[in-house]
């Protein structure tokens, strides 16, 4: 049976998986795969997922105020490292709710603990994290609520034991490095938060044998990532309207603003036309992980571009501020256009030039243009950036509506 025909079967399984965990004595002896699949999400599971997802969309916008405040390299090099614990909680819930229903009351209990976690933590954003013992702790709490849900599936069927195990091992030692930082100087403890996620994110790869014979169900991470992103761009519209809430309206806020919701709009606008609409059973049945951790510059490049909308915004005119912004933005654009081409390269696998190479040349010439006009012409260069993102618009509507199939190459 080939990986795609083994996707098929055990994506049907869904309800009968629903039926084993909600069993007071689940049972032990089936294989997944002889499951019938799970479902589509219930309306009240898609409920509870918005809402998880929109707790972890406060701690993106607590994370860009504190980088939009202090605008410089180093500042956003730390908020980087301060994101991506965070972003890597919401992937860990959500690759566990794909294989196995978060329906049940205990269920629900310990998905609200990660987000009381992830909420402590974010109340660190805004100071140091790493001279605090609630970011680290708040970490260690939520990673532990995500084990006992894999603990309490273990029973659901050999292939599904071997899943929780493997990740009760590794999961669990990433978050007792997490731990154990607690008790180190606060100038050691990004080594071990570091060493604890590099272990986390391996979890995945070693474990990958196993994880093939359950797939995630592609319909729901498509779901779930999609919804997670736009979230995400809502970020950049809360820090375009914080900044001419403090800033007040003008000729250069209005025209900054105007450009900036432009950027916002095309950036979602490309992303939801065809990047997240793809039929990815067969890319799913071998591993999600491509697809997953291609999302991470995605993510990046959001957080990024709403940190210079708002610092372009608050600047009131040309200037060191105003360049800063624009610098950011250029900056989160390119990431956002990197994450795009890893999608689309590596994951699904197209390799169709007419759509490859206007993005590439796009994600150089954003950055390119900022150090040339950022300084003297800030308000001309993102006018630049929203006639070029028009152009990949139009490039990704209308050559690439006859391509969102099977992986080619012109």
């Amino acid at each position: 049976m080939t990986d795609f025909e083994r996707f098929r079967w055990s994506a049907a399984s869904r309800p009968a998986i629903h039926r084993i965990l909600s069993s007071p004595r689940p049972t032990g002896g089936a294989r997944l795969g002889a499951l019938p699949n799970r479902s589509p999400e219930t309306e009240g599971g898609e409920w509870f997922d918005l809402f998880f997802d929109l707790v972890f969309a406060v701690a993106i916008v607590l994370w860009a105020e504190q980088v939009g405040d202090h605008p410089t390299v180093g500042a956003y090099a730390r908020g980087v490292a301060e994101l991506v614990p965070i972003w890597w909680l919401w992937l860990g819930q959500t690759l566990f709710a794909a294989r196995f229903p978060v329906d049940r009351p205990m269920e629900r209990l310990l998905a609200l603990a990660v987000v009381v976690a992830v909420g402590v933590m974010s109340t660190e954003l805004v100071a140091d994290p790493t001279r605090s013992l609630r970011f680290p702790l708040g970490f260690v709490a939520a990673r532990a609520a995500l084990l006992a849900l894999y603990a309490s599936v273990r029973g659901v069927s050999s292939d599904a034991r071997r899943i929780a195990d493997a990740y009760l091992v590794g999961f669990g030692a990433g978050a007792g490095l997490w731990a154990v930082s607690a008790l180190l100087p606060a100038s050691q403890r990004g080594a071990a938060w570091a060493l604890g996620l590099a272990i986390d994110f391996s979890v995945p790869w070693l474990a990958r044998p196993r994880l093939q014979r359950m797939p995630l169900d592609d319909r729901y991470v498509r779901s779930r990532v999609g919804a997670f992103t736009s979230l995400l761009l809502y970020v950049s519209i809360e820090s375009l309207v914080r900044g001419l809430t403090e800033t007040g309206w003008s000729a250069w806020t209005s025209v900054v603003a105007l450009l900036s919701f432009a950027l916002v709009v095309t950036s979602w606008w490309i992303y939801a036309a065809r990047v997240n609409r793809q039929d990815m059973r067969s890319v799913f049945g071998s591993s999600a992980l491509p697809y997953l951790y291609s999302h991470l510059a995605i993510v990046l490049g959001v957080g990024t571009l709403s940190v210079g909308v708002r610092v372009a915004v608050e600047a009131g005119g040309p200037g060191g501020q105003a360049a800063r912004g624009v610098g950011f933005v250029a900056a989160g654009l390119s990431l956002w256009i990197t994450g795009l081409v890893l999608v689309r390269a590596v994951v699904l696998r197209h390799r169709d030039r007419w759509w490859h190479w206007p993005f590439l040349a796009a994600g150089v010439f954003f950055p390119s243009l900022a150090a040339v006009g950022a300084t003297r012409r800030p308000i001309a260069t993102l006018g630049a950036y929203v006639g070029v993102l028009f152009a990949l618009l139009t490039l990704e509507l209308r050559h690439g509506r006859a391509h969102a199939r099977a992986p080619h190459r012109l």
